[in-house]
C-alpha cells in the first residue's frame, strides 16, 4: 500500500471517489489516522492542481476546528494526505440518522456544532482562504462531537482581494450561492450561504433547495422564495438563518461577525468552560501516573508537570473577548512547551465538488442529483 515505507498499516478503507481513495491507517507510532491518496499521474494539470493546493493549505493550518493535517508525499504517481481520523464519521451521517428515526437533534447540539464549524471558518477567512465546498459531508466529527472542518480540494487563498472570479463553476449543487450560479463569483459570503444551507440542514433534516435536476435548482436557488427556519426554535437562531441565507452577498453577516452574536457567544463559554473540566479531569489522571513514573528514577529538581495541551482555548477565548519521491509536507512544527504556555496565556488575557467530485457532488452537466439529501 501507498505509505507502507513510511510505517503506515492499513486498517480498513473510509470511502472511495473518481479520482482516489480514504483509508484508515496506523502510523509508526500506532495512532489511527485518515490517508487520502489520489493517482496524479491520471489528471490533467488543472486537477492534479486542486490536488496538490488541497495538502498546501491543509499543511499551513492549525486549528481545533479544522481537520488537523500530518503530513503529505508523492509514491509511485499517487498524492497521499496524511490528517487526523474523525472517529465520529461526518454530520450528514448525522442527519441522516436522525431524519431516519423521525427524531430532530436538539437545538443546543445544532448550536454547538454550528458554532464550532463558524470559529473554524472565521479561521480560514481571517487567512484569506475560501473553503468553497462547505456542507454536512465536510463537516466531520471526532472524539466528544467535536466538530472539524475537512476536505480544502477545491479551497482558495484570495490574498485579501475578497472575491475569486473562476471560470469553473465549483462546489456542491445543493449548497452553492446565487452569486456563484450566476456568476461564478466566490467570497467568504459564499462559504457564509453554504453554512447557512448546514444550519437549515441540521434544524429540518434535509436542505433548504430541493430539485430532481441541476437546472432547475439553480432556478430554485436564483429566483426562488428562500424558506426560513421553523418557529419551533428560538428567535434568534431562526434570524440568524435568514441572514446567512440572504440572496445579496453584501448583506451577509461575516464569520467574524456572526461569532459576536449573543447566542454564539454563550455557546463560546459553554465550550470554554467545558474544556477547563476536560483539562482537570486530565490532570487528575496524568498527576499520579508522573509521581508512579518519577519512583525509579532521580529525584525530581522542580514540581512543574507539564500536560500536553490542543492550542485551542485561546482561539475560542479570543472570539469571545472581541465583544465581551517528491514533494512533502508537514504540518506547522511548535515546541510543545512555547504551545502550552501560550495557550495559557491566552486564556489569562481572556476573562463535492465539481472539479474534484466528493461524495454528493456531481460535475455540472449531468442533469440527476444525488439522493439521500
Amino acid at each position: 500500500m501507498v505509505g507502507s515505507s513510511r510505517g503506515y498499516i492499513e486498517v480498513r478503507s473510509l470511502g472511495h471517489g473518481c479520482f482516489g481513495t480514504a483509508t484508515l491507517v496506523r502510523n509508526r507510532h500506532r495512532r489511527l489516522c485518515a490517508m487520502k491518496v489520489v493517482d496524479i499521474s491520471s489528471l490533467d494539470e488543472v486537477q492534479k492542481n486542486y490536488s496538490m493546493n488541497e495538502a498546501t493549505v491543509l499543511s499551513s493550518l492549525l486549528h481545533p476546528y479544522i481537520v488537523r493535517f500530518h503530513e503529505s508525499f508523492i509514491e509511485s504517481g499517487k498524492l497521499a494526505i496524511v490528517m487526523d481520523y474523525a472517529e465520529g464519521g461526518d454530520l450528514h451521517q448525522r442527519v441522516a440518522g436522525a431524519r431516519e428515526a423521525q427524531r430532530s437533534l436538539p437545538e443546543s447540539q445544532v448550536l454547538r456544532w454550528f458554532t464550532q464549524a463558524m470559529l473554524g471558518l472565521k479561521y480560514l477567512h481571517g487567512r484569506h482562504i475560501i473553503h468553497r465546498d462547505l456542507k454536512s459531508q465536510n463537516l466531520l466529527l471526532a472524539k466528544r462531537d467535536f466538530l472539524k472542518i475537512g476536505d480544502f480540494g477545491v479551497a482558495v487563498t484570495t490574498h485579501g482581494r475578497g472575491t475569486f472570479h473562476d471560470d469553473k463553476m465549483v462546489g456542491t449543487p445543493y449548497y452553492l450561492s446565487p452569486e456563484v450560479c450566476t456568476e461564478t463569483l466566490y467570497s467568504h459570503g459564499s462559504d457564509i450561504w453554504a453554512m447557512g444551507c448546514v444550519l437549515y440542514e441540521m434544524v429540518t433534516l434535509h436542505v433548504p433547495f430541493e430539485a430532481s435536476s441541476l437546472p432547475v435548482l439553480v432556478r430554485k436557488i436564483v429566483h426562488g422564495h428562500t424558506p426560513v427556519l421553523p418557529e419551533s426554535i428560538s428567535p434568534e437562531l431562526r434570524r440568524l438563518g435568514s441572514e446567512l441565507l440572504c440572496h445579496d452577498h453584501s448583506k451577509r453577516p461575516s464569520s467574524a461577525d456572526v461569532a459576536q452574536r449573543p447566542l454564539i457567544q454563550e455557546q463560546i463559554r459553554r465550550l470554554l468552560q467545558d474544556e477547563k473540566v476536560r483539562r482537570a479531569e486530565e490532570a487528575a489522571c496524568a498527576l499520579p501516573q508522573a509521581a508512579a513514573a518519577a519512583l525509579p528514577l532521580v529525584p525530581c529538581t522542580s514540581t512543574l508537570v507539564r500536560l500536553q495541551q490542543e492550542p485551542w482555548t485561546g482561539i475560542a477565548q479570543r472570539s469571545l473577548d472581541r465583544t465581551a519521491s517528491g514533494s512533502h509536507l508537514r504540518p506547522p512544527r511548535r515546541d510543545q512547551t512555547h504551545r502550552t504556555a501560550d495557550t495559557h496565556s491566552l486564556l489569562q488575557r481572556s476573562g463535492s465538488a465539481v472539479v474534484l467530485p466528493c461524495a454528493g457532488a456531481i460535475p455540472f452537466g449531468c442533469t440527476r442529483l444525488p439522493s439521500g439529501l
